[in-house]
């Protein structure tokens, strides 16, 4: 028997189930028994709603084999080709003719819409069992096993003719069924790489994204998601990171075949609705708080309009000075309130939640920033008036500054600083439910920082390059400011009013309040940041202003007590330049007019010889060592035989070319030249032998640094002239092993020779003198210089001082050159030196230049028969 005849036969004992009145006519058998199992199936789904119908496995398969049936024979012959293929292999099955002939184009137009009306029959037959409100156990069977075949039909809708399509199309699916299985079904066929072609697939997104734009679409895709990765929304069992990953990303991706705008406010909306609504713990909240990130990091613009901006604009109320709303909600004190609790309840714990439990995101953390200072402040109202919200809002704190940059945490704290004196018009108040709220006041208000709360919240970021950083910016600002109250303001800063200049009072107040409790509570730790104290000190001891070079002095005596005798740790390079730099102006403030600032830097400065001239690790300590850190000890003593035996036993060392002398030979050095300065000729005669035993052993170096600091203004005058005077017992203690050494000290001395100052000028003929007379040659590269300093200061220079020392240098120079010196010098200068001498000698009123004028005279005759 045929299959058609199989088919007859069966039709023929099937007519006891005709439940529809069809008048629908069919040539084809195939497509009459797919209208008779339609009719089957229907009473099937009647009965099994009546009564509690189990299916068993055959009454199963039998039921999927009905709709395989229906499928194949009243649907599929009028599919397009691609989707039909795909329906056709999956319930391998084959159709006699090809789909165009069954849907041909010889037939009549009645003839053609009677065939699709046997389509849209056993289409909408199968779509209806599933959309029905109330599924049967045969709907439930359809929808498990076949609705990816059923959505593949529904998308051959949009390929047949207008005038013959039925009324089955996405839309209606989205209208009729339920959206939590129509969205579990779109997801499924979705993610089926195998059997579902990219254009089934494109149709099932375009869905999937209008049920998810829909008012609880978010809602009901988390619970199903949340299903198929856990127990459910309220499951202990966290979520892994590559489920949050898949969820969050449907979301993210961009919507197909509908408004981007409409589709990312209404999933922002929703997002946000979650997280408000539901408890911390609720997975719900946890995939939406980390889509909610996820769209931050993947859409930052859009995500701060549509997400953080809604989230942090009740707390931004508090900075705001201009309201742009009314609202009729009062205060038991008729304040409007402008955030109420709900409001701040929900941006509070909004951010906590999108804080906690995520990966740290730098574009969050940018974004969520503006709220910081409001945040700060809801914070230290709540930790005073113990609302419910202190503990979460320390946490959020915390959090941003833990993860935010130290550069802008500090432009925010000195916000914060500057902001809390400012009048303002909103008012923080708690609320009736203990909670807090911001109203606005019908009268200027001021909030009053605290320094105390401000120190234990800096104590909780444990970020300890941060709280170095902020006290020596505090400290420079309160110098700026006490200087600008004290001194008055620059010409080119506007002058504040009286109201401005009360708010810089009382900043001031604020920032001496702070840096005397963050010594208390971080001392320790912020005399450990080097980098930062250093840069402070540097900055501190270049000012004019004593109490500025007092505090910095006191700070650096203070960082070197907490180290001890160990060596402070120096970071990097800019660290050991700055501390050179700094020891630099330690040695030019021993001299210093003002008495305390002068015994702080000698103390300083024994401390840091002490400091940095020991090892840090030694096995074993020789005698030498021994001898030396005992001397190194005894200088900073405030007793002076102490400090002078300290002082012979360096000398000692050097005496005998000891290894340990030669290793620290610049720290020694620069003992001996400093304590030239000291006032106390006990000390400075003591400083006089030492200097004198460094220039019998090693006669280069000693007087390669002397005359450093011999030209170096930055040293007082006192001190440069005591260096002159030392420079002056060397050379002579030299004698003739000198001029071995004379080129070494030659262009200091020169540059000496144009000082301003007549004393130095003096002192520095005196050398040059002294030069000639030991290593004249030394003198020919400079003696053109020289003789140009010598015309000039005959000719110009009044002072007697100086005339008195330049005669006796030209006396020196022709005596030592003798009549060698025209072979150095022109005839010219010569000359004019002559005229200028016999000047002197006919009419200057000074007797002893008078004398050494003739003495000149007489030697250039005698020398040169000028």
């Amino acid at each position: 028997m045929s299959l058609e005849e199989l088919l007859k036969v069966r039709l023929d004992a099937m007519e006891t189930y005709k439940i529809f009145d069809r008048s629908i006519q069919s040539k084809d058998v195939k497509s009459q028994y797919a209208l008779k199992c339609c009719d089957v199936l229907s009473l099937l789904d009647e009965i099994s709603l009546e009564e509690e119908v189990l299916l068993g496995v055959k009454d199963q398969k039998a039921c999927s084999k009905l709709v395989s049936i229906i499928t194949c024979w009243g649907i599929v012959p009028f599919m397009r080709n691609a989707l039909g293929d795909i329906l056709l292999k999956k319930y391998n099955m084959k159709l006699d003719v090809e789909f165009e002939d069954v849907s041909g184009k010889d037939m009549t137009e009645e003839e053609l819409r009677n065939q699709y009306d046997i389509y849209d029959c056993c289409q909408t037959q199968l779509i209806n069992l599933v959309c029905t409100t109330k599924r049967s156990v045969i709907g439930n069977l359809i929808f498990n096993s076949h609705f990816n075949e059923l959505l593949i039909t529904v998308m051959n809708h949009y390929f047949i003719p207008p005038q013959f399509q039925s009324k089955i199309d996405l839309d209606y699916l989205i209208d009729h069924m339920c959206t939590n299985d129509l969205l579990s079904g779109l997801l499924r066929t979705i993610s089926d790489t195998k059997n579902i072609p990219e254009l089934a697939k494109t149709e099932a997104s375009k869905c999937l994204y209008k049920l998810i734009g829909k008012a609880d679409g978010v809602d009901r895709l988390f619970e199903i998601l949340i299903l198929q990765h856990s127990d459910g929304p309220q499951s202990d069992i966290p979520l892994s990171i590559s489920s949050l990953e898949q969820i969050s990303m449907l979301l993210v991706s961009s919507p197909i075949g509908i408004s981007l705008k409409d589709y990312y406010l209404s999933v922002c909306d929703q997002l946000l609705k979650i997280l408000y609504s539901e408890n911390s713990k609720n997975l719900k909240v946890k995939v939406a708080s980390f889509s909610i990130v996820t769209l931050v990091n993947k859409r930052p613009k859009l995500a701060k309009k549509l997400l953080i901006e809604p989230l942090i604009i009740p707390l931004l109320y508090y900075n705001t000075t201009e309201y742009k709303f009314v609202t009729e909600k009062l205060d038991i004190d008729g304040n409007m309130i402008i955030a109420s609790e709900n409001d701040i309840l929900n941006s509070v714990e909004g951010i906590q939640k999108l804080l906690v439990g995520n990966e740290p995101s730098h574009t969050l953390i940018d974004n969520l920033f503006p709220a910081f200072i409001p945040l700060y402040y809801l914070y230290q109202f709540s930790a005073q008036s113990v609302s419910n919200l202190t503990t979460s809002l320390l946490e959020i704190l915390q959090t941003l500054s833990r993860l935010t940059e130290v550069e802008n945490l500090l432009l925010q704290f000195h916000q914060l600083f500057e902001n809390s004196l400012k009048p303002s018009s909103a008012l923080i108040r708690l609320g009736p439910t203990g909670s807090i709220m911001v109203c606005l006041s019908n009268e200027v208000v001021r909030n009053i920082f605290d320094p105390q709360l401000f120190c234990s919240f800096l104590k909780g970021i444990e970020k300890t390059e941060l709280i170095g950083e902020l006290f020596v910016q505090i400290i420079e600002k309160h110098l700026l400011l006490k200087k600008q109250l004290t001194e008055g303001f620059e010409e080119e800063t506007e002058v504040p009013n009286e109201s401005a200049i009360k708010e810089l009072e009382d900043l001031e107040i604020l920032y001496a309040s702070l840096i005397l409790l963050m010594m208390d509570c971080f001392g320790d730790t912020i005399l450990k940041n080097v980098s930062q104290v250093l840069r402070f000190v540097k900055v501190s001891l270049i000012d004019s202003n004593i109490e500025v070079i007092n505090l910095g002095l006191s700070l650096l005596l203070h960082m070197l007590g907490t180290f001890d005798e160990e060596r402070i740790e120096l970071k990097n390079v800019d660290d050991e330049l700055c501390l050179s730099d700094i020891k630099m102006i330690i040695a030019t403030l021993v001299d210093h007019q003002d008495p305390d600032i002068s015994n702080l830097s000698l103390t300083i400065k024994m401390r840091l010889l002490n400091t940095y001239s020991k090892e840090n690790v030694r096995d074993s300590k020789s005698k030498s060592y021994q001898i030396f850190d005992e001397a190194i000890v005894e200088l900073s003593d405030e007793l002076l035989p102490v400090r002078a035996k300290g002082m012979g036993q360096l000398r000692s060392l050097v005496l005998m070319d000891d290894p340990v002398a030669l290793e620290h030979l610049d720290t020694i050095i620069t003992i001996f030249l400093d304590l030239l300065q000291d006032e106390d000729s006990f000390i400075y005669l003591n400083a006089i032998k030492g200097v004198s035993a460094i220039a019998d052993i090693h006669p280069l170096k000693i007087l390669i640094k002397m005359a450093d600091r011999y030209s170096c203004s930055d040293f007082n005058l006192q001190s440069r002239l005591r260096m002159g005077e030392s420079l002056l017992q060397v050379i002579r203690r030299l004698g003739n092993v000198f001029p071995k050494y004379a080129n070494y000290i030659c262009k200091p001395i020169m540059i000496v020779l144009r000082d301003p100052d007549v004393e130095m000028k003096s002192s520095a003929m005196i050398l040059t003198s002294l030069i000639a007379k030991y290593s004249h040659l030394t003198l020919t590269p400079f003696i053109y210089q020289l003789f140009d300093f010598i015309i000039g200061t005959l000719q110009f220079e009044k002072e007697i001082q100086p005339r008195r020392a330049v005669l006796v240098l030209v006396s020196d120079i022709i005596r030592s050159f003798g009549t060698n010196l025209t072979a150095y010098v022109d005839v010219k200068p010569l000359k004019r030196l002559q005229i200028l001498v016999r000047d002197i000698d006919a009419k200057d009123s000074d007797r002893i230049s008078k004398g050494h004028a003739g003495m000149i005279l007489e030697d250039l005759s005698h020398f040169m028969f000028l």
